[in-house]
């Protein structure tokens, strides 16, 4: 209709191909291991023509490695500890690769205790070390700063 502008159209071509692996199991009827990889190659394979310039470069925010590794222990029968890592390579907050975050490591901690059969209590420490970090990256310089040291105390009740 006149006086309404012209259509948007998405231009370009972008492409994702990678690799994800899980595991999930016991070590020993205590002893839980729970785990993740994945390997993502993004590539700008048509970068239209404001940005011809970005072509071959990666995605924005597509980590090309990321890993996550948790265990628990159950210690007692009602009492149980864990533990975990968490990794996220570099990632690129434009299409021209120039603004970046760094890769980071991040690890938190668990202790749940079941009170009683119905009633169960649980510690969460996410971001064990408080270390500053942030994931995700903009355009405009900016990036997400990510959460600090968290603790949270939960406590279920099942009826």
């Amino acid at each position: 209709a006149p006086g309404r502008g012209a259509p948007q159209d998405n231009l370009g071509k972008d492409q994702v191909d990678g690799l994800e692996l899980g595991l999930a199991g016991n070590i020993t009827q205590a002893w839980k291991v729970f785990g993740g990889y994945s390997y993502l190659r993004s590539e700008i394979l048509e970068a239209g023509p404001a940005n011809p310039g970005d072509e071959g470069n990666e995605m924005p925010n597509t980590p090309r490695h990321a890993f996550s590794l948790f265990s628990t222990y159950d210690v007692l029968p009602d009492f149980t500890l864990g533990g975990g890592a968490y990794y996220v390579s570099k990632v690129y907050g434009n299409t021209a690769n120039t603004v970046a975050v760094p890769n980071y490591w991040r690890f938190d901690a668990m202790a749940s205790y079941e009170v009683t059969e119905s009633v169960n209590l649980r510690l969460n420490v996410q971001n064990l070390t408080d270390e500053v970090y942030y994931d995700r990256a903009y355009v405009t310089h900016m990036a997400t700063v990510a959460p600090g040291r968290q603790v949270l105390l939960t406590c279920n009740v099942n009826f």
